[in-house]
């Protein structure tokens, strides 16, 4: 759509060589020698794009009526035509009244004014334009605010040197926080925040990461930590979402019963359905084709048995078992792990990588149940990982805590899931590769009872990492 122009001159036969001038160049031009009728025209037949007006003129000055239509019409640009004599006045205008350029008399070329024209014109395009993204920014702000304001869900956020910049009504009610905007986080958070928080920086605070943590007034939070970044990828600060997910454990609690029942009511029917099937091998005989079925299902019976067992010990484990924490040495029991399972990994087309430190400090830990926790973190990413992929199990040590990461190549783990991350009875349908929350399940609750903590992060489209901290032996100790 082409700009709206109009040329106001009380020299005539200049305007219409102007408006025949500008509507060649293939603006939409109206001209008129009478300010008044300019002033008419663009309160009523507005909005223009840009105003060349004469300064010198009988009725409304040139000045007056850059003064009026501009503040009626802020990006309404405005270009004066002046004789040389009235230079100074040109440039007055410029300085005082917001015009934004001039044009001296006579005109030495019509090229030329078009060209004026068209910045002043490209001009008022970017004013709207940032007008538009302003208002934009300012309504999407204003909403995010309310939404912010009205969640159940605990927000927190800080900037790039920790201090904080939103605090919404839920967290300064769950936390007991007053006045904290301007303040250093990890200075008036609640200490068992503020340590979450330090993991987190300690953990890779790159990368969003979600841990559950066991709130004085007896609930249970589940923490996501989210780094904010620019777009060269420069840390900007962080977010911290806290959302009480009691209930979901409540719900886990009978769900895992109901299945407990399941599973106990069809563990026969089971074992009798895989003895039926190894009977139907027998006599298959030299069936080569019926054999290979036969197999299959022997080899999915066994697998759903397997899961069967796995969660009725779970759930047949609830109270907390008696631990037994010593020092432990991790750098020979983390090789031993890796070297037991590394054949039956390399059978499934996965590689299992480490980069195991040498100088691990002893840490404090329940050798049998680490043992335990370990094998099932390397199953589960071995379970989602598919043929090809890597897992790699690394060590580190950061404020007198040992952490061990264990990284698969399956799919990134979707906002919908990190809820229900922990829960014993999940089940990830939408996966092709059938994850359960078993794993995560037991290894919560192992890493509990031996005073660590889990996390889960992700570090793009594909994979997760699972994080145990445990605390090491210092010299005091």
């Amino acid at each position: 759509m082409a700009d709206r122009i109009i040329v106001v001159d009380d020299d005539e036969a200049l305007m219409n060589m102007v408006v025949f001038a500008l509507q060649h160049y293939g603006y939409d031009v109206t001209g008129t020698s009478d300010s008044n009728k300019a002033l008419e025209m663009l309160r009523k037949q507005g909005p223009y794009s840009v105003l060349l007006t004469d300064l010198m003129m009988p009725g409304i000055t040139g000045h007056e009526l850059l003064r009026i239509a501009r503040q009626e019409d802020p990006m309404l640009e405005v270009v004066v035509i002046t004789a040389a004599g009235t230079l100074e006045s040109a440039i007055k205008a410029l300085r005082e009244d917001g015009a934004y350029d001039y044009i001296l008399k006579p005109l030495d070329s019509m090229r030329q004014l078009s060209i004026v024209i068209e910045r002043a014109a490209a001009h008022r395009h970017l004013l709207v334009e940032r007008d538009a993204l302003q208002t934009q920014i300012r309504e999407e702000a204003e909403w995010l605010q309310a939404l912010i304001a009205n969640t159940s869900d605990a927000i927190l956020a800080a900037n790039a040197t920790g201090v904080l910049t939103i605090a919404n009504p839920a967290a300064v009610s769950l936390l007991g926080l007053e006045d904290v905007i301007g303040s250093p986080a990890l200075g008036c958070l609640p200490v068992s925040l503020a340590s979450v928080v330090a993991d987190w920086q300690a953990l890779d605070s790159r990368n969003p990461a979600v841990v559950e943590v066991p709130w004085v007034d007896g609930s249970t939070q589940m923490v996501n930590l989210t780094p904010i970044k620019n777009e060269e990828g420069k840390s900007m600060g962080w977010v911290i979402v806290m959302r009480n997910i009691s209930h979901l454990k409540d719900v886990d609690d009978y769900k895992s019963l109901v299945l407990k029942e399941a599973v106990q009511k069809i563990q026969i029917p089971l074992v009798q359905a895989v003895n039926t099937l190894a009977e139907l091998n027998q006599l298959a005989g030299r069936d080569e084709r019926v054999g290979k079925v036969v197999y299959r299902l022997s080899n999915l019976w066994v697998a759903i048995k397997d899961w069967g067992n796995e969660l009725t010990s779970l759930v047949e484990n609830q109270e907390d078992q008696d631990v037994r924490i010593v020092d432990i040495n991790l750098v020979p029991m983390l090789v031993e792990i890796q070297h037991k399972l590394k054949d039956t990994l390399s059978a499934s087309g996965l590689k299992l990588m480490s980069g195991t430190l040498p100088n691990l400090p002893v840490a404090k830990a329940d050798p049998h149940l680490l043992n335990t926790l370990m094998e099932g973190l390397i199953k589960r990413a071995a379970m989602r990982s598919t043929a090809g992929g890597e897992i790699s199990v690394n060590a580190r040590v950061h404020q007198n805590k040992v952490w061990i990461d264990v990284t698969d190549a399956g799919p990134a783990i979707s906002q919908e899931e990190l809820p229900h991350i922990f829960e014993k009875s999940y089940i990830d349908l939408k996966s092709e590769l059938a994850s359960t929350g078993i794993q995560l399940a037991t290894a919560k609750k192992i890493i509990d009872q031996m005073g660590g903590q889990v996390w889960v992060s992700g570090s793009g489209p594909l994979g997760s990492t699972i994080s145990i901290c445990l605390p090491a032996v210092t010299r005091s100790s």
